[in-house]
């Protein structure tokens, strides 16, 4: 079998490379996606999007507690705001979290997410506990543009849109490179139809 080639940058195969809607976004906040490692070489996954475009990203590939041991390590220093983007049910709205906070948050914020199918983030989420000391967030509300993979609900929001929630209500930044980079990818697959608002 022949393999396909692949771009350099965005490790797409060349068909399908998406460099031409990358662009930088500068945010400021520090974002942290925990992947479960079936999403590592998933060709429909954003995780590798967000960190195409988004500063301050950084991809933590795991399962387990010890699979994220120096993320643990850099939490417990860490001088920002921590946040944990997931509608777990102590989550509370990101308008709620960023309310209390403004005032008293100089440092800026920290995001982690959890990558992967929606049983795969739960068990990431039953697997590392230590998350749970920290506060989350749920994103209500927000409709989904990421059609190409099956979602339980509408409103479930794939990870890059997820982080372009977060920065966009906490920074107050234009996120659309974000989503320029989302829809170049999805109109990529073959046979894939643009969603037409309803």
């Amino acid at each position: 079998m022949t393999q396909r080639i692949c771009c350099t940058h965005c490790l797409y195969p060349l068909k399908t490379c998406i460099c031409s809607a990358i662009s930088p976004l500068s945010n400021r906040s520090i974002i942290d996606i925990i992947q479960h490692p079936s999403e590592q070489k998933a060709a429909k996954n954003t995780a590798r999007l967000v960190a195409l475009c988004a500063a301050n990203t950084h991809l933590w590939l795991g399962e387990s507690a010890a699979d994220f041991t120096l993320l643990q390590e850099q939490l417990n220093i860490e001088e920002r705001t921590v946040c944990i983007v997931y509608p777990n049910s102590t989550a509370q709205p990101i308008e709620t979290l960023l309310a209390q906070n403004t005032r008293n948050n100089p440092k800026g914020w920290r995001f982690v997410f959890l990558d992967g199918t929606w049983k795969k983030a739960y068990k990431l989420w039953q697997l590392n506990p230590w998350l749970h000391a920290y506060p989350s967030i749920h994103l209500a509300a927000v409709s989904s543009q990421y059609h190409i993979r099956k979602a339980p609900r509408d409103n479930c929001l794939s990870t890059l849109e997820a982080v372009a929630h977060c920065l966009h209500q906490c920074e107050h930044i234009d996120v659309q490179p974000l989503y320029n980079c989302l829809h170049k990818m999805q109109a990529s697959f073959l046979g894939f139809t643009p969603h037409k608002p309803r």
